[in-house]
């Protein structure tokens, strides 16, 4: 028998426009900037990876541009 483990993270954030998000966690040796997000729209954000099966650990990054 095979299980699936999901974890979901809530955070409200106050970022300035053009800001990029990431994935960063033990499955990419802790890179801020490793996996990008892509906006889905309504607040959703999605990263996709392949990974092991297990548990992870991860933090989310916010990158800004320079302006």
């Amino acid at each position: 028998m095979r299980t699936l483990l999901v974890i979901a993270a809530l955070a409200v954030i106050v970022s300035p426009a053009g800001a990029d998000y990431y994935v960063a966690g033990d499955f990419n040796g802790w890179n801020a900037s490793g996996n990008v997000l892509t906006d889905l729209g309504g607040g959703i954000w999605q990263a996709s990876m392949n990974m092991g099966a297990g548990r992870h650990e991860f933090k989310i990054t916010i990158h800004t541009c320079p302006r």
